[in-house]
């Protein structure tokens, strides 16, 4: 279809209201402030108009013929094609996804082929406990189409205070089939495959069957995340860590095969753990012994939320995944974000090199 041809409607998520003489156009990361009538009335008016669907064409002129001059009504439409404020008139189903396709709009003109997209992936979620939990059921009632799950722990007491996908009636049972089972619940539409297995080594990974993506959110043991990108590099497998380093909630680096940077492309991202003087060596296997790092609700679901929303960029194939390039850490204790980069380095070779990645 021509550009010409094309027909916009604008989007429900379009909002404007006014401090004095202010007009606050939008909200969230869209929101502009204009400070005089002569720059945003024609915006306002082209607003006006496409509360149904048209042409850019027929938008222009009617704006002219209210009197705008030539300049102003296109400015006015390229400033409301620009930001997204206006979405190609397609079918809508106001139900389920209706607010996400609110928000997907933008991203894209189009919220339904993001929709579509995100309703055909499949993904992988390796580890189902704080951070598993949150993003399974994330993913699961933004439509994803399929997810697998794998993980070989029974549910314990001590969860519940931030598996919230479990109940005390579950304790004892395998965390798998128990967040199958409220996946369900919530969208009977998914297709979920449970693979009740623990990954100890390398070649376990042999176990993970074809899919758009996989998310690890397990933390053991500390070759795990090593072992996943490993494999992620060499079989061309995105892939994105999800974790926590005390109270740091972390996600990231976002692995896309021959376009990103990957785990192993910076080789300070973790401490070391074996430092090449022995002497010290003792003394970091002797503290370390027996480590257990903490797990707090709200750092779980800071890091799995933001997964969750790289993830869903990425398989709408609209936006980069914010995490492309870089480890990011979000403080928990004092608020700030913390950047780890991660550019390509190692990402488009076979050998990739191994790195131990600990305390997640």
């Amino acid at each position: 279809m021509k550009n010409e041809e094309i027909r916009y409607i604008l989007s429900r998520s379009a909002y404007v209201g006014f401090l004095g003489r202010q007009c606050v156009f939008s909200i969230g990361n869209r929101q502009e402030i204009f400070y005089n009538e002569e720059e945003y009335l024609p915006i306002l008016k082209a607003s006006a108009i496409w509360k149904e669907a048209n042409t850019i064409k027929f938008v222009v002129d009617k704006l002219i013929k209210s009197g705008l001059t030539l300049e102003e009504s296109v400015n006015a439409t390229n400033f409301l094609i620009e930001k997204h404020h206006v979405v190609y008139d397609e079918s809508i189903k106001l139900e389920r996804y209706s607010r996400h396709y609110l928000y997907y709009g933008g991203w894209s003109y189009s919220p339904n082929d993001v929709q579509e997209k995100i309703s055909s992936s499949h993904v992988i979620i390796l580890g189902c406990g704080g951070i598993g939990n949150h993003l399974a059921i994330n993913l699961a009632t933004a439509g994803i189409n399929k997810l697998t799950l794998i993980d070989d722990d029974l549910i314990e007491l001590s969860n519940l205070t931030r598996q919230h996908m479990f109940t005390e009636d579950d304790v004892g049972l395998h965390k798998i089939d128990v967040l199958a089972r409220e996946i369900k619940r919530r969208n009977k539409n998914v297709q979920i495959n449970t693979i009740k297995k623990s990954i100890n080594s390398q070649s376990d990974l042999a176990c993970l069957p074809k899919a758009d993506l996989i998310a690890l959110s397990a933390d053991y043991p500390d070759e795990l995340a090593s072992w996943v990108n490993l494999y992620a590099v060499k079989n061309k497998f995105p892939f994105i860590n999800i974790g926590y380093v005390g109270d740091i909630a972390v996600f990231g680096p976002f692995y896309i095969p021959n376009e990103s940077g990957c785990f192993a492309c910076n080789s300070n991202i973790v401490p070391d753990i074996n430092p090449e003087h022995r002497n010290l060596h003792k003394y970091a296997e002797m503290i370390n012994k027996g480590f257990q790092a903490p797990s707090f609700v709200a750092v779980n679901a800071m890091s799995s939320a933001m997964a969750t929303n790289d993830i869903i960029r990425y398989l709408g194939g609209s936006v980069k995944p914010l995490s492309t390039n870089k480890r990011v850490g979000i403080h928990s204790y004092e608020l700030k974000i913390e950047y780890q980069e991660c550019p390509v380095k190692y990402s488009r070779e076979i050998n990739c090199k191994l790195v131990t990645i600990t305390a997640q």
